[in-house]
């Protein structure tokens, strides 16, 4: 056979003799609900259905839509709860529930001369604000058992057993700058003596690097513009800031005084019985010494 013979292969008509009569007659008129005069021939004289449209149906577009919508709402609800995380890791490792933590915008007027109570000299009025906006949390807070082992926290369960005496640590930086506060004005008003606090020594060092990490921490990351001014020939800061997400103060101290340790019966230290005068602690103790009694961290660097 030569090799065209491969590429035409003949077909001789003269074999195919099925009508389209006959076929139809053999399997009793119409199939299937299919009229014979509907069928179409093919060269082998059989009848054929329809064939199916060569486009997807309506309903098939609808539900390939419905699996577009469901991916892309999948899809929206991971990022929003991948970003929130990373946004706010820190408020998954705190007892205060993420309904009593609101994040809210906020402008500084930081001006020199503003009048605010907060940078009032040391007076009635200045002192008032500075204890009263660290009410609620600066004797403690309790928290739940179930959070301490949660977390893999340790600390001293409260008298009545209904949870640890925990302190927030935003209670204790502003203990620090108020301690600080106390110290600037110490030269005019006498109010921290070797006497009245002995360990100031350790204490005014201690509060400023705990200043220092908090601020490297949370490293504010926004602008203050310059302008010239008369009379000074460097650029002037403009002690206005804006586009500051901060959280709801409010919310936060509400929740601090709702669980605050003062409500609660704190436990006898330990070795009670062992206490050598009516002093608050032993003459001898020092934060160079320290020794947990649970043996679990010592010498400070727990």
């Amino acid at each position: 056979m030569r090799y065209k013979d491969y590429l035409s292969p003949k077909v001789t008509w003269s074999k195919i003799s099925i009508s389209i009569k006959s076929l139809n007659d053999s399997r009793g008129g119409s199939e299937n609900g299919v009229d014979e005069d509907s069928d179409t021939s093919t060269l082998l004289g059989q009848s054929q259905k329809p064939r199916p449209s060569r486009f997807p149906s309506r309903q098939t577009w609808n539900r390939f839509f419905w699996l577009i919508h469901m991916a892309l709402l999948a899809a929206n609800i991971t990022w929003w709860l991948t970003w929130n995380g990373w946004m706010h890791p820190a408020d998954n490792y705190t007892p205060v529930p993420k309904s009593s933590i609101e994040y809210e915008w906020s402008n500084f007027n930081l001006s020199l001369v503003m009048k605010d109570p907060f940078i009032e000299p040391w007076n009635e009025e200045g002192n008032a604000a500075w204890k009263d906006f660290s009410e609620g949390g600066n004797r403690g807070s309790v928290v739940s058992t179930e959070y301490m082992e949660a977390t893999g926290y340790e600390s001293i369960p409260v008298a009545d057993g209904s949870g640890h005496w925990v302190y927030l640590e935003v209670y204790h930086d502003l203990h620090c700058l108020s301690y600080l506060r106390k110290v600037i004005y110490n030269n005019t008003n006498g109010m921290i003596t070797p006497d009245s606090d002995p360990w100031n020594e350790y204490h005014v060092p201690h509060c400023l690097n705990v200043i220092r990490r908090k601020l490297m921490c949370h490293a504010d990351l926004g602008i203050m513009t310059q302008r010239w001014v008369d009379g000074f020939y460097e650029p002037w800061l403009v002690y206005h800031s804006e586009h500051h997400q901060c959280k709801n103060w409010d919310k936060i101290r509400k929740w601090a005084t709702e669980h605050s340790a003062a409500n609660v019966k704190l436990p006898l230290h330990p070795n009670e019985a062992q206490r050598t005068s009516d002093a608050l602690n032993e003459p001898w103790f020092s934060p160079w010494n320290i020794t947990y009694i649970d043996g679990l961290c010592n010498n400070g660097y727990c």
